[in-house]
C-alpha cells in the first residue's frame, strides 16, 4: 500500500475510532504508516481534552478513576446488550436493523444494470442479502483499505462464489473514476463522521453515478468530531430542535441540498450500533 495516499485527516479518524482500544503500534501497522504519524494524530488530539476523555479511556492522566470506572460499567452494559461479530460491529443488533432497511429501499427500486459498488469488510453480510433477497443476478465491486481484512474478503469471494471484484484501496478511488449511470445501487457502510467522506457522498449524487431509480445507502457515525465545519454551519442556518438529533438533522439538511430535484431522502433511520450512536440515509434517484 502506499502510505502517501493515507491523508492525516483519515489517520486521525482512524485514532478516534481506536484509540480507546488500540496501542499507537497496532494503530500504524494496520493503517500501514509510521508509528510517529499515529503518535502525531493522537498528540493533537488530546490538545482538546473533551475529545480526549471520550476517546482515550486508557490515558489516566487524563480520565480520573471514578469516570473510569464509569466507563468500564458501560463498556460492560454494551457488552451484553449487543451481539458483537468478529468484525467489529458486523452483527451488531441495530446494524442488522439498518441492513435490513438499505435491502428493503434496493428491492422496491429495480434498475436495468445489475452493478452495486459497496464496502463488504470481511464477511459480506449486505452483499449476501442483497443476492438473496432481492435478485443473484447483481455483480458488486467492494472496496477495503486494510490488506488484512482485504485478504479475508477474497477468501469470503471465493468461498460464498459471490461475483465481486475486489478494489484493495478507498473507495473514493472507485467514486471518483466512474461515470453517470455507472451503478445501480451503492452501498457506502462507512463508520467514520459525515465530513470525512462528505466530497466524495457529493460527488456521486452530483454525478448521478447511479441510474434513476437506484439508490445511495449511507452509514456514518453520529459522533461530534469537535470542530468547527460544514455540518455546525448547517446546523446555525437551520438549528435542531432536538440537540440529541442535532448531527442527524445536519446531515438529513445537507443531503436533501445536494440532491437538488435528482435525488430524494427515501430512508433516514437512526440506530445503536454496539454502543455508537449511528445514522442511515437511502437516497433514490429521480431523474
Amino acid at each position: 500500500m502506499n502510505t502517501k495516499k493515507i491523508k492525516a485527516t483519515e489517520v486521525r479518524e482512524y485514532v478516534l475510532s481506536n484509540g480507546n482500544k488500540l496501542t499507537n503500534e497496532v494503530m500504524a501497522k494496520n493503517l500501514n504508516i509510521s508509528a510517529t504519524r499515529v503518535a502525531n494524530a493522537v498528540k493533537n488530539i488530546k490538545k482538546n481534552r473533551k475529545i480526549a476523555k471520550n476517546f482515550f479511556a486508557t490515558d489516566r492522566s487524563l480520565i480520573s478513576s471514578k469516570a473510569q470506572a464509569t466507563m468500564k460499567a458501560n463498556n460492560e452494559a454494551k457488552k451484553q446488550k449487543y451481539v458483537v461479530g468478529e468484525y467489529n460491529n458486523a452483527s451488531g443488533m441495530g446494524k442488522a436493523e439498518a441492513r435490513a432497511k438499505m435491502v428493503f429501499d434496493i428491492k422496491k427500486s429495480p434498475t436495468k444494470n445489475f452493478n452495486i459498488l459497496s464496502l463488504p469488510a470481511d464477511n459480506c453480510l449486505i452483499e449476501k442479502k442483497i443476492l438473496k433477497e432481492v435478485s443473484s443476478k447483481y455483480n458488486f465491486i467492494g472496496c477495503e483499505y486494510k490488506e488484512n481484512v482485504y485478504f479475508k474478503l477474497l477468501n469470503t469471494i471465493a468461498k460464498e462464489k459471490i461475483r465481486m471484484s475486489a478494489h484493495l484501496g478507498s473507495v473514493s478511488d472507485i467514486i471518483y473514476k466512474s461515470k453517470e449511470n455507472e451503478f445501480a445501487h451503492i452501498v457506502l457502510d462507512y463508520c467514520g463522521t459525515f465530513q470525512t467522506f462528505q466530497n466524495e457522498i457529493a460527488y456521486a449524487i452530483q454525478n448521478k453515478l447511479v441510474e434513476v431509480n437506484g439508490t445511495i445507502s449511507i452509514t456514518i457515525s453520529e459522533r461530534d468530531s469537535g470542530e468547527y465545519n460544514l455540518m455546525n454551519r448547517i446546523n446555525e442556518i437551520a438549528p435542531s430542535k432536538d440537540n440529541d438529533l442535532k448531527i442527524n438533522h445536519n446531515i438529513k439538511t445537507y443531503l436533501s441540498i445536494i440532491c437538488g430535484m435528482n435525488f430524494k431522502v427515501e430512508t433516514s433511520f437512526r440506530y445503536n450500533d454496539t454502543g455508537a450512536n449511528m445514522s442511515l440515509f437511502v437516497l433514490k434517484r429521480l431523474s
